[in-house]
């Protein structure tokens, strides 16, 4: 088994190599024959510049380049190239014929599909789509409620041409990460666009019931900014709450979502925790002592193993190789547990093996849990809706959730057929556990491509949770080590 893999391995090396060869003389006769290409890239709705848009050639690999700040671009273009072929999200691809030219502008169409010719401006009013002086796009009740996003960012996330979702991390919970109306257009400021719910602008609008909104209508171009002044500069996220039916009906919705990390890197597998490859291990000498004075007597049970001399903190995997030897793991150097018990590793070694999936076993399945009951009703003169929703989640982080209620009441009175009165009651309140940080030094999920060991096994970093050294103190896996514990 071990020779036929290394004769796969080595036929591979070698059609890898011919390839790499064949590659290399393939560019060493196109190198000469490139020709300069410049151009533009705009919407179809008003004619502004798309920011973002990726430009390639069609059948060339690695033949590309992506739009600047004004929608231009420049391109080195193979003499024999034909084709380029331009795409932006929420626009229709497009394949553009070059024809010997130097400059190819282009137009890309929406693909996002008609939601309709009425459209909810500034104040709460009505327009006419076709009347309007900028580009404007609603997203109606059906499309927000199709995979019951908890927020308005994911609800209108690939609905509306031109938006683009900036992500955040999946462990960063009641956080939804922000969008961007036809690209990141300042570098400087906060490029969000403003939010309005029922005509009141909303400054976190992950506090917004996605189950209480009628419809979503995104309001786009620096025509838009004149509605709402300069807070809209980046365009405008308009909500239009839902209203009460006629007669009286009761509304009750349910929706489970479960989360999983999808992607990660490619980790090495050949060398373990520490900073000096074999330098990091040693040969424990109890009466030798520690920096600081003896050790404590129960750990003349590892005279003569093999021990981590760098675990001060030693969380990169510069280390030893991971070769199955064995030695005195993190785990096996303190007898109780928080409650008293006893551990069951105490005292024993264990084999220096890779753990190729501890990175993806220390998240959990994320689960969302969304409940919803409304009341409607309608007369003549009276229009309202009052609604509760409770949203109870877990993160893919363990020890993290999220508990969030929302109560809402739209209620409308006509006096008169000029006159009429109304109220619109938001409410939320928020519980969260974990609240990590996702930053470089938040040393949760955001430090495993830097400082995990390759050795650490996941299971048993659960199972002793509870460990805790002679003097009470919690242990863990990236503690000082034996050497400064006396």
């Amino acid at each position: 088994m071990d020779c036929l893999f290394k004769l796969k391995l080595k036929i591979l090396f070698m059609r890898k190599f011919t390839l790499l060869l064949a590659l290399f003389a393939f560019l060493g006769t196109q190198v000469f024959g490139q020709t300069a290409l410049t151009g533009t890239v705009k919407s179809a709705e008003d004619g502004s510049a798309i920011p973002g848009a990726m430009v390639v050639v069609k059948g060339f690999a690695g033949k590309g380049t992506i739009t600047d700040m004004n929608g231009k671009f420049s391109l080195s273009v193979p003499t024999e190239a034909t084709t380029l072929v331009v795409s932006f999200v929420g626009m229709k691809t497009q394949e553009v014929v070059i024809g010997g030219r130097t400059v190819v502008d282009v137009t890309l169409e929406s693909e996002a599909i008609q939601m309709g010719d009425v459209v909810i401006t500034a104040l709460g009013i009505s327009r006419d789509k076709k009347t309007l002086p900028y580009a404007a796009q609603t997203v109606n009740q059906e499309d927000l409620n199709i995979s019951g996003d908890n927020n308005v960012k994911n609800a209108i996330a690939g609905k509306v041409a031109g938006v683009q979702m900036v992500g955040q991390a999946g462990s960063k919970l009641g956080d939804s990460g922000k969008i961007r109306i036809r690209g990141v257009v300042s570098m400087t400021a906060d490029s969000d666009p403003l939010y309005i719910l029922d005509g009141i602008p909303v400054s976190d609008p992950n506090t917004i019931d996605m189950e209480n909104i009628a419809n979503v209508n995104v309001l786009k171009g620096p025509n838009a900014t004149a509605l709402y002044g300069q807070r809209a500069e980046f365009g405008v996220v308009i909500l239009t709450s839902k209203k009460g039916g006629p007669g009286v009906a009761v509304e009750i919705s349910s929706n489970v979502t479960f989360d999983q990390v999808s992607y990660l890197p490619k980790y090495q597998n050949s060398y373990g925790q520490g900073y000096s490859g074999e330098a990091t291990l040693g040969t424990f000498d109890f009466a030798g002592g520690g920096f600081y004075g003896p050790y404590p007597a129960e750990w003349s049970v590892f005279e003569g193993k093999t021990y981590n001399i760098e675990e001060t903190y030693a969380d990169e995997s510069w280390g030893p190789k991971l070769d199955g030897r064995e030695y005195v793991p993190w785990y096996a150097w303190f007898e109780k547990m928080a409650d008293g018990s006893a551990n069951p590793y105490f005292g024993k070694t264990a084999k220096l093996d890779p753990q190729p999936n501890n990175i993806k076993e220390f998240y959990n399945t994320g689960i969302t849990l969304k409940n919803n009951v409304a009341i409607n009703t309608s007369h003549e003169n009276f229009n309202a809706r009052i609604s509760f929703t409770n949203l109870t989640q877990t993160g893919i982080i363990p020890n993290s959730g999220l508990k969030r209620n929302y109560v809402g009441a739209n209620i409308d009175y006509k006096i008169s057929k000029k006159i009429s009165v109304g109220t619109n009651i938001n409410y939320n309140i928020k519980e969260v556990a974990g609240d990590f940080d996702d930053g470089y030094s938040n040393q949760t999920s955001g430090s495993f491509n830097a400082w995990f060991g390759r050795d650490l096994n996941v299971g048993i970093l659960r199972e002793m949770k509870d460990l805790r050294t002679s003097r009470g103190f919690h242990a863990n896996w990236n503690w000082w080590g034996p050497n400064y514990y006396t």
